[in-house]
């Protein structure tokens, strides 16, 4: 086993520095003892000031060592880069202090590296096919708003909503870039079929390619145009719906594809929380957030259907046809 520990800036001063806080021995005067002490493990140390040595040293070692032993110092309360880069990372990275933070300063009770609660879930949840985490690196890329991907979290729970519901026909409304599409197809039967709509015709070139080079292309039909009109067109009765297209119409939508849908089927409204927007009064006056709280005001009140909101992301709906 291989082990990498390092320290960030000011930590070359153990032994000197505040001797009540940090201790009276400096690090290089410990290491020979930890490395007596866990003769297996091949322990190494690297001490660094400068934020940019931390990250090259990282590099270095974070895809073939054991694991990184991490005490960034006082980069732990203000360094991106060493979040970013700790997350690009193989080899796992633990963070560790000398003295409780949590006792000191409130500046040092917030770490920018330290694993988010997405990033835990993320890291313990079925991982993200590589196929879709290529597309979803270049809709972040190319496209201007590419957090309206669905991503990790969301695109898995898409494919497991369809493997429980086990729908033949779904219908969505709002393709984007095509991920969630992916998605939802990954967990169609051999049977089931993804007919998905895009209004924005300047959003094909794109996304086209990415559907029909994908594993499930046989499962999808991507459709440009209106599905508030074309969609009964296709003379289909769906069982399940997904929508995120504009939000301004959300209603229309939302009626739509109830008429399209069977007695029991299910229908899944995205950014129904729309970033708390709902329930700040800023936004009043927001077109798009006043569509999503008209849609949630009145599927409250609607009694052809049952409803819960999900607070992933911003905002899942999941609703239930009677």
């Amino acid at each position: 086993m291989k082990i990498l520990i390092i320290n960030g800036p000011n930590l070359n001063m153990l032994g000197t520095r505040e001797p009540g806080i940090y201790g009276s021995s400096s690090f290089e005067q410990y290491l020979p003892q930890l490395q007596a002490k866990y003769p297996d493990v091949e322990i190494t140390y690297f001490q660094s000031n400068v934020e940019g040595e931390l990250i090259n040293k990282m590099q270095e070692v974070g895809f073939t060592y054991d694991g990184i032993v991490l005490n960034a110092g006082a980069y732990t309360h203000t360094s991106v880069a060493l979040h970013d880069c700790i997350r690009s990372l193989k080899s796992p990275v633990i963070e560790v202090h000398i003295s409780n933070v949590h006792q000191r300063e409130e500046f040092r009770h917030h770490s920018l590296i330290r694993m988010t609660i997405d990033e835990y879930i993320e890291s313990h949840i079925e991982p993200e096919p590589d196929y879709l985490y290529q597309l979803w690196r270049a809709t972040n890329i190319h496209m201007l708003h590419g957090r309206m991907a669905s991503g990790h979290l969301q695109g898995r729970l898409l494919k497991m909503l369809v493997q429980m519901i086990r729908p033949t026909n779904i219908l969505e409304v709002g393709t984007f870039s095509g991920y969630s599409a992916i998605c939802m197809a990954e967990g169609l039967d051999d049977d089931g079929h993804l007919y998905t709509f895009e209004i924005n015709d300047e959003q094909e070139d794109f996304t086209r390619p990415w559907i029909e080079n994908s594993p499930v292309a046989d499962k999808i039909t991507f459709i440009i145009g209106d599905a508030i009109t074309e969609a009964p067109k296709l003379d289909i009765e769906f069982d399940m719906a997904f929508i995120d297209g504009d939000k301004r119409t959300y209603r229309d939508t939302y009626e739509m594809a109830l008429s399209v849908l069977r007695p029991g089927g299910f229908i899944l409204a995205d950014n129904t929380l729309w970033d708390g927007h709902v329930i700040d009064s800023a936004y009043q006056k927001d077109q798009q957030t006043q569509g999503i709280v008209d849609f949630n005001d009145f599927l409250k009140n609607d009694h052809r259907v049952e409803q819960v909101i999900l607070p992933l992301r911003d905002g899942l709906t999941l609703i239930r046809k009677r």
